[in-house]
């Protein structure tokens, strides 16, 4: 599953958008898109990180929980 969110220093959780993959996809993320971490939905999975942003490119933003209904 991939999760985005457009914002400038938090991300904006009207626009916050999930999409479930194949599994067999790669992701590239357009510079300045919240995402949140990569996940498997019902297994184990190992995931390939490339990131050449340097060390100072992860901020970490908590977000209220609440209900979400993918449809």
């Amino acid at each position: 599953m991939v999760v985005v969110a457009l914002g400038d220093d938090k991300p904006d959780l009207s626009t916050l958008r999930a999409f479930i993959t194949n599994g067999e996809q790669g992701v590239n993320y357009h510079r300045n898109v919240w995402h949140h971490p990569l996940f498997a939905w019902q297994r184990v999975t190992d995931f390939l990180t490339i990131d050449r942003g340097g060390s100072d490119n992860c901020d970490v933003e908590s977000i209220p929980e609440q209900e979400l209904c993918f449809a």
